[in-house]
Parts: C-alpha cells; sequence; structure tokens
C-alpha cells in the first residue's frame, strides 16, 4: 500500500468515527435550531409590524388607527367609571403636574431650622420659634443679622435696615438683640435671640411693642 492509498484510507476511517458522526450530529441540529429561530423571527415580524407611509407600525394598530384600548371590569360603579372619563378629559394646571414649591416659612422650617423648632406665626409671618427637643442639637447660624435680613419678607413689620443693640452674657448662655429700623431711623420692631454657650439658637422671637 502506497503512502497516498495510506492517508485516503486513515482519514476515511475519521470521517466515519464514533466521534467525528456524533459532531457531524451536533452540527445539524444546531444549524435546524438556527433556522427554526430565524423562521419564528420573520412570522412574528411579519404579523406585528406593517410599514405605511415609509413609517413602521404595529399591525393591530397599522390597519385601524381608530382603535382604542380594550376595556376590562374594574369592579367599579358606572359613575364612578363616567367620573374617571370625564377627568381624564380635563388638563391639569402646572401646580397640580408638578407640585407647589414650599413657602419661605416652609424653607426656613424644614431647611435651616430642620424640623427641630416649634414656630410661631401670626397671620402668615414669623413672629419667632423655639427648639422643641432639648436633646436634639440647635442650629449655629453665624451671622444673626445675615439670617434677618435673608427672612425680611416673613417678618411681621417692615424694616429698611439692622442695629445690633445688646448683648447678654451668662456662664451657660447669653441673648443677642437686634433693633429693625425703618428708612427715618424710627425703631420697628427687636428681634432676640437665646443661644446656648456655644451662639447655637435656642430661640428667636420678634418684639413689636417697644
Amino acid at each position: 500500500m502506497t503512502n497516498s492509498d495510506y492517508n485516503r484510507e486513515r482519514s476515511h476511517l475519521k470521517q466515519n468515527s464514533p466521534k467525528s458522526f456524533i459532531f457531524n450530529e451536533k452540527k445539524l441540529i444546531i444549524a435546524t435550531a438556527i433556522l427554526s429561530i430565524l423562521v419564528v423571527i420573520s412570522v412574528f415580524n411579519r404579523n406585528t409590524f406593517s410599514i405605511q407611509n415609509g413609517r413602521i407600525e404595529l399591525a393591530s394598530t397599522a390597519q385601524d388607527h381608530s382603535r382604542q384600548i380594550a376595556s376590562m371590569p374594574l369592579g367599579t360603579t358606572n359613575s364612578e367609571d363616567k367620573m374617571t372619563k370625564e377627568l381624564s378629559m380635563k388638563t391639569l394646571d402646572g401646580k397640580a403636574r408638578w407640585g407647589q414649591n414650599p413657602s419661605r416659612v416652609e424653607q426656613l422650617t424644614f431647611g435651616l431650622l430642620e424640623g427641630k423648632y416649634s414656630v410661631n406665626l401670626k397671620d402668615g409671618k414669623l413672629n419667632g420659634f423655639e427648639l422643641s427637643d432639648l436633646t436634639s442639637q440647635p442650629k449655629l447660624v453665624k451671622d444673626l443679622e445675615n439670617f434677618i435680613s435673608e427672612n425680611k419678607e416673613i417678618l411681621p413689620v417692615h424694616f429698611d435696615s439692622i442695629a445690633q443693640v445688646q448683648t447678654t452674657k451668662s456662664e451657660i448662655d447669653f441673648i443677642q438683640r437686634f433693633a429693625l429700623m425703618s428708612a427715618a431711623s424710627r425703631r420697628m420692631a427687636e428681634v432676640e435671640f437665646h443661644l446656648d454657650n456655644l451662639g447655637r439658637i435656642i430661640s428667636m422671637r420678634v418684639n413689636k411693642s417697644l
């Protein structure tokens, strides 16, 4: 037997070996599975989508553009369903869609003061506040005059300038007062801060009875 005859015989034996047969069977199964998947996708796309006027549309709506969402029983009464339908046709205003911004008093109460203080209001104006939980950490405000100026719009009196008038200190706390002055240098009210020994606010009140 020549070398060429030997090689052909060896190749023939390899092709007809059990391992080669199993490998060929696997290739056939994989190819069949891929072909089946492609057929299913093709059928799905044809049934689901339709091309009209250069746009791809869902086949369920392409044939009838006026088709609505199917109704489902929700367990509600006819009157409730009617009210829901009427509300769905109304346009919401900006406040309903996005909510309402917090007021300046709410920003102070739950912003800087972190909800730790009970706030005293009269006619929507800030008359003062006091630390409601003595176990919590009081808030430190380094510049009290600037604090008054920033909250000018919610204080109960109109003023044009601020002047520090008195500071009373003790070993455990101190009181700092500011006068709220008009353009004619008239004292309109006085703001009194009660601070602890670290300068943190225990309370604040506006005194208009001068």
